[in-house]
């Protein structure tokens, strides 16, 4: 499952498309930038002064770069191409701005390690002059005990980056680290797979989230049950707590990480729920008590999600990699929207409502919330806008 190389059908020019929800409540969705075929979108947008950021592979530059994007004109300018060697190669996650800096990570490159072509970088651009700088290359310490191939983006918490590594650490199940940016020393947390037959959790897929000194995030393996894990790591201390262990009906194979929404954790697995299509839940972060708000049945319904929530006013937003009314086989992926409190989820929009998939397939990373309006990625090469 992860790293995930996709080479997807990427999508035409698009237009303002009507999307397939139920009757009395409208969304439209507008294509603001379509990269062309070819392109892969591997993460989602980050918003700084009325532009957008983002990651991107394929064509001239299939190592990966990151972009910037004017979201009233669409237009699109490379901040940085990155090149098979010493830099990193397929920038992995989310990127996040720091005082002028953009800070990301690859699943590969460096030129360290036993990957074939290195095992993952932290890295850091200036978006005004392109210049990047690798602060830290993974599997520089024998057996990769400091991380291999991280597959999501870092947080910052007080002039310190953290982040998870899907694999290496002491046992091979994952990390998770941190890097001081200014001097690019590196700091394993907590390695996975530590306890007997990894029921501390097993591949930390998604990225981490602060809330008062802890960090938490899921596992897409180990547990009880070997469905994945919601587990909290003290930054300080690196002391690990498994908050939460799938079982199947409950949830299984969360890839994406949680969000905090007044003390309750809400998150997404990609499989299991009633009908195995994986399942929106709530996480009581003081007790372990878990609650499924809601399981997704898949065609036409939503299906698979892959990408963390996000809240805005009290409704969660999220999409799914599978699902919809889209013209492929399962579908090809959805916004949707939930109600927390009731359950309630709506389909906002089924993407390639046209056989020429105008509006991009597969959406592969989580929305961000400007002014009222979401926008959001799909693997399919399309970005797009649309107010629900």
């Amino acid at each position: 499952m992860t790293p995930r190389y996709r080479c997807l059908i990427a999508s035409v020019l698009g237009s303002i498309l009507l999307s397939h929800v139920p009757a009395g409540y409208a969304a439209t969705l507008k294509v603001i930038h379509d990269f062309s075929n070819g392109h892969v979108l591997s993460s989602g947008l980050l918003a700084v002064n009325g532009k957008f950021y983002g990651t991107a592979r394929g064509r001239a530059h299939r190592d990966g770069f990151v972009y910037s994007l004017d979201p009233g004109t669409g237009r699109i300018k490379v901040v940085y191409s990155f090149r098979r060697g010493a830099d990193g190669i397929w920038p992995a996650g989310d990127l996040i701005g720091v005082k002028r800096t953009l800070y990301g990570t690859t699943v590969e490159g460096g030129g360290e390690g036993t990957c074939i072509n290195g095992c993952g970088t932290v890295f850091s651009i200036d978006p005004k002059t392109g210049a990047e700088t690798v602060l830290y290359r993974f599997c520089s310490y024998k057996e990769c005990r400091d991380g291999d191939t991280p597959d999501a983006g870092v947080i910052d918490i007080d002039g310190t980056l953290y982040g998870t590594t899907t694999g290496g650490g002491t046992s091979g199940g994952g990390t998770v680290f941190s890097v001081d940016p200014a001097t690019g020393a590196e700091a394993v947390v907590y390695s996975f797979c530590s306890t007997k037959e990894c029921k501390d959790g097993d591949v930390p897929d998604a990225g981490v989230i602060d809330v008062n000194g802890a960090l938490y995030g899921t596992t897409i393996y180990g547990g009880e049950y070997n469905n994945g894990t919601v587990f909290s790591v003290n930054a300080a201390t690196g002391a690990e707590t498994v908050l939460y262990s799938f079982a199947g009906k409950d949830g299984s194979g969360p890839e994406a990480g949680v969000i905090d929404v007044d003390g309750t954790l809400y998150g997404t697995t990609e499989f299991g729920g009633t009908r195995d299509w994986g399942t929106v839940f709530a996480l009581d972060p003081d007790t372990g008590a878990e609650t499924v708000r809601y399981s997704f049945a898949g065609p036409p319904d939503a299906g698979y999600p892959r990408a963390s929530l996000i809240n805005v006013k009290g409704t969660l937003f999220g999409t799914t990699y599978y699902g919809g009314t889209g013209h492929f086989v399962n579908g090809a992926g959805t916004v949707f929207s939930l109600e927390p409190n009731n359950g309630t989820e709506r389909v906002l929009h089924s993407f390639c409502t046209g056989r020429t998939c105008w509006d991009g397939n597969y959406p592969d990373a989580g929305l961000i919330e400007v002014k009222g309006a979401l926008y959001g990625t799909t693997s399919g090469g399309t970005v797009y806008s649309m107010k629900p």
